[in-house]
């Protein structure tokens, strides 16, 4: 401990991060306590809601910490990356880093009490020589922020979270909630692979054709202010929407109503009309929830170019586009039209949610979202694909009992449970809007309110207005203004050319890689490079291609986990390169394909329509 080291850590934190400097400079603890315990060793006494934590042992530090290095190193054994929560006095980083193989670092340090006094005994300039991502903060969302981004940039989540020991009990509140962020984004991350493997070459299809019908549309940034105190219901179509039929047919003008997903058939099957549907879906059975159109055939169509092509023609002018992916903001950019950024996940609700909230519909109710399979039913009577779950076959594909919101047993899925974690995180960012779940049957939903729709309507939802004419007079507005007919040409022009000249270089650089000759991996990653610095100056590859190819990144990256070996390890590398530029160039095709192809294909969809 010194004042010395003090000093020199604030002047290394005046370098590297001024903000947490300038907290440092003002820090008076008055929760934490600097103390020595029973053999002379410093110790922290951390208060918390009046109960003194000692962050290390009464009677022999070093033992604790040995201990605790110990079972760390075995935890970490062959990770990707630690998450380190907690620095306490520094005495566990220092043992851990003597280990020359410790793997990349995230560490939490959750109390600027206890940070402050860990610049007396620990120098932070030693963890320059390591790969650490740090941050002192504890707000949950930016630690789950910086986790996201520490597991895109290490293409991995093979991690191990490690909570020091003294931290377990003085802030155990904080350690489960991020345990169970990890988990939620584990989920995701996992439902992101399994999705972009199964249909990554149906969605640049998708891409291309419908940025052929795309013009005449308008970009929901467009609403901005014109919805603002308006109540809407987000309907989806899981089996507790059987309850609310009839509430949603007397529903009037009261609120907008909004179905996503298979709630459309739904609605549709029972004759009620919506005022806008959402639509992000690129498969074909996308399309088919929609072919059954007749008593909502004018609905306002809210899509990301993602959505199946063969959407677009079921309905009539009134269309907005929104920027859910890559190349949805890409076009937004050609278009020189400023984009707010949509919240993605593996549902349309979660993107339509966050769309309704950010035009400022208040409040906004939740019907028809389960989350789980009640009753033991996919989806509520009417739904196009309506049929009973088979709950042991559900159980041995990874199946998750659990209770509903009324205590009842029902299963549920991964990528269930990541939807709902994903609609609560929209919630928690808009603390202004009254959020209500009355989905009768489904799961809670942290941050919304639990009521009936029968209940919310007749409290709350007292006011009518013409809410089609609304939406129309807005896209009439701007249909003309911001995606013409000759902009898209100019796009898709340009978007040829771009493409044409990615597949050429993704080929030579294929070839190199396949011609190796016995090369050592340093002479070939030499003879890629300016191949792949032309790429990374190609708007297309940049903003697009590379970002929506990033999850093969990912899954290519990790062919060789466990391997051993600096030579080995670019082996690897090679491998992985190789078959992510194969599968850019395989993608480079179907683009040119669609652009060259794609107009008759679309006269043939308008045509079907009649």
């Amino acid at each position: 401990m010194g004042a010395g080291l003090f000093r020199k850590n604030l002047a290394w934190l005046k370098r590297h991060n001024q903000a947490l400097y300038r907290k440092m400079k003002k820090v008076e603890p008055r929760n934490t306590f600097l103390v020595r315990n029973n053999r002379g060793e410093y110790n922290l006494i951390k208060a918390v809601g009046g109960v003194q934590y000692p962050l290390y042992s009464n009677y022999d530090v070093a033992e604790q910490c040995s201990f605790w290095v110990k079972e760390t190193r075995r935890a970490i054994a062959g990770k990707k990356f630690i998450v380190l929560f907690g620095m306490g006095l520094g005495y566990e980083l220092d043992a851990l880093l003597q280990d020359e193989q410790l793997p990349a670092m995230v560490i939490v340090e959750p109390d600027e009490e206890v940070f402050y006094y860990l610049l007396y005994f620990f120098d932070l300039s030693r963890l320059e020589k390591r790969r650490v991502y740090f941050i002192q903060d504890d707000r949950q969302e930016e630690i789950e922020k910086l986790l996201s981004e520490v597991i895109k940039q290490e293409q991995s989540i093979n991690f191990s979270f490690c909570p020091l020991a003294g931290y377990v009990y003085p802030f155990r509140e904080q350690i489960q909630k991020l345990k169970q962020a990890i988990k939620e984004k584990i989920n995701f991350v996992l439902v992101s692979v399994v999705t972009t493997l199964a249909h990554d070459r149906q969605w640049f299809q998708n891409y291309i054709l419908n940025l052929k019908q795309v013009a005449g549309s308008v970009p929901v940034e467009k609403f901005a202010g014109e919805l603002a105190g308006t109540p809407a219901v987000l309907v989806g179509a899981g089996p507790s929407l059987e309850y609310d039929i009839d509430v949603l047919r007397e529903m009037g003008g009261r609120a907008l109503i909004v179905p996503v997903g298979s709630a459309f058939s739904i609605l549709e099957y029972h004759g009620i009309k919506g005022h806008a549907v959402g639509a992000i879906d690129g498969s074909y059975a996308e399309a088919k929830i929609f072919e059954r159109n007749k008593h909502n055939r004018e609905i306002a169509l809210f899509y990301s170019l993602m959505v199946n092509y063969k959407v677009l023609p079921l309905f009539g002018e009134s269309k907005f586009i929104f920027a859910l992916h890559s190349f949805d903001e890409y076009i937004y950019r050609r278009l020189g039209q400023p984009f707010v950024k949509i919240a993605a996940g593996a549902s349309v609700s979660i993107s339509l949610l966050d769309i309704l909230a950010k035009l400022g519909c208040n409040p906004i109710v939740m019907t028809g979202q389960d989350f789980c399979y009640p009753d033991k039913k996919k989806y509520a009577r009417g739904a196009i694909y309506f049929g009973e779950v088979d709950e042991e076959a559900l159980q041995a594909r990874g199946g998750i009992k659990t209770k509903n919101k009324v205590g009842q047993d029902v299963y549920t899925t991964r990528a269930m449970l990541a939807m709902r974690a994903a609609v609560e995180r929209i919630i928690e960012s808009y603390p202004e809007i009254t959020f209500y779940n009355c989905s009768r049957l489904g799961l809670l939903i942290r941050g919304a309110a639990d009521a009936t729709l029968a209940e919310v309507k007749e409290r709350f939802l007292t006011g009518k207005c013409d809410l089609e004419q609304r939406i129309r007079e807005i896209h009439r507005k701007y249909k003309d203004e911001v995606v013409t007919p000759e902009k898209v040409a100019a796009i898709e022009k340009d978007i040829q050319e771009q493409v044409g000249q990615i597949k050429e270089l993704c080929g030579d650089i294929i070839r190199v890689l396949d011609d190796a000759d016995g090369k050592g991996a340093h002479k070939l990653l030499e003879r890629i490079k300016k191949s792949e610095e032309k790429l990374a100056g190609i708007d297309f590859y940049a903003q697009v291609l590379c970002p929506e190819t990033g999850m093969y990144s990912f899954l290519f990256s990790n062919l060789g986990s466990g391997v051993q070996g600096e030579e080995k390890d670019l082996d690897t590398l090679l491998e992985a390169k190789k078959r992510y530029y194969a599968k850019v160039y395989e993608l480079c095709l179907i683009v040119l394909n669609a652009l060259e192809y794609g107009d008759e294909e679309i006269r043939l969809v308008y045509g079907k329509r009649g």
